[in-house]
């Protein structure tokens, strides 16, 4: 028989709560979390009359960076983005990783799209800068990411809907040859 004493299992506790709702890799918060999160931020959203967006990202062209520089390249670019995205965003939004090349990010509390728009541009300047990628004949690929972007306005919108708006806006910027975002628009 193990037994645990108080401290070991309030440690262990701890260490099964951060496992349960961060991405090993990136070391960021998990979808589980995100959801969590989501949800509190409707009932503030509600109280307290926030305006929010939600910025999906996908990295372009990842699956060709896995399939020919190999998974130890894909996770440095997946953890580049994340490091990133964790520095321009730390004062107001929070950085997820859904899975694979998926990333979102929910700000609470949304000052302006100027902001974010200026927000993204940085994200991207720096992200574009880091040499990632050398083939056989020695040249360097840069990598970029492209972004569909949601207000959240006054109405309660849940996850599902909101994704639908971020994931078109998403498409439009793949359908313009990506890297790139753009905010979703009803038209």
């Amino acid at each position: 028989m193990f037994i645990l004493s108080n401290r070991n299992a309030s440690s262990e506790k701890k260490r099964l709560e951060y496992l349960s709702n961060h991405d090993p890799l990136t070391k960021l918060k998990n979808r589980r979390a995100f959801h969590k999160i989501y949800d509190n931020y409707l009932i503030n959203k509600l109280e307290y009359s926030l305006m929010g967006a939600l910025i999906f990202f996908d990295i372009d062209y990842f699956k060709q960076i896995n399939d020919g520089f190999g998974h130890a390249m894909g996770d440095k670019v997946l953890q580049e983005f994340a490091n990133i995205g964790k520095e321009v965003f730390a004062d107001n939004g929070t950085l997820f990783r859904l899975g694979g090349d998926e990333f979102i990010l929910l700000i609470q509390n949304l000052d302006s799209r100027e902001n974010v728009d200026s927000q993204l541009n940085e994200l991207r300047r720096r992200f574009k800068e880091l040499d990632f990628l050398v083939d056989k004949d020695g040249k360097v690929y840069h990598v970029h990411f492209s972004a569909g972007i949601v207000e959240l306005t006054e109405q309660m919108e849940p996850y599902e809907v909101a994704e639908k708006k971020a994931d078109k806006a998403l498409y439009q910027v793949k359908q313009r040859g990506r890297d790139g975002f753009a905010w979703y628009s009803e038209e």
